[in-house]
């Protein structure tokens, strides 16, 4: 099952990904609809998650459309973190920090940067997924397009590059279904 927090991402990851017999889930942004929502589909068979979509950039030497596929996923502000499963060709060493709003200032993901410097990205979800996979041990991965750098943060730069910045996804995506299948 693929994940995302926005029609948008799940639009955009489908289009992409062209393939069949793939299940989708959007969970809405931030922490509160990500629990809410999740509890809907404990009661269908789920192989595995693979949460993808957007984060935000918080080390300078990661780009916009840079894919993001973390060891470990915490939530900002807590120190448990939560181990994603191995993709067997791409992985991006550190840690994705889920925070319960946008981190949008340089001075906010400069704050973040300095708790830990294995944290790559930020975004609103994955910790909350990864959870939710762990409680029912239901196998998680997660696969992020990076959708600014550490600078500050160009909604409508974002919203034009969405297509391309998420198009960047679809080969470790595709790679994760087919070790799936």
């Amino acid at each position: 099952m693929i994940v995302t927090a926005t029609n948008k991402e799940q639009k955009v990851v489908k289009n992409k990904l062209s393939l069949d017999n793939i299940r989708y889930f959007r969970t809405g942004i931030g922490p509160n609809n990500v629990k809410n929502s999740l509890k809907t589909i404990k009661r269908r068979p789920i192989k595995y998650i693979l949460n993808t979509g957007i984060c935000g950039g918080i080390n300078s030497e990661i780009n916009q459309g840079e894919v993001i596929i973390p060891e470990y996923v915490r939530r900002k502000g807590g120190q448990e973190k939560l181990k994603v499963n191995k993709l067997n060709k791409i992985v991006k060493h550190g840690t994705l920090i889920t925070s319960e709003k946008p981190i949008k200032s340089k001075a906010d993901k400069l704050e973040i940067k300095q708790q830990d410097e294995g944290i790559l990205a930020v975004d609103m979800e994955a910790f909350y997924v990864a959870q939710f996979c762990q409680a029912h041990s239901i196998p998680f991965y997660v696969v992020k397009a990076c959708s600014d750098n550490s600078r500050e943060v160009n909604k409508d730069e974002i919203i034009n590059n969405l297509d391309q910045i998420l198009g960047n996804v679809i080969p470790a995506v595709k790679s994760i279904i087919m070790e799936q299948k």
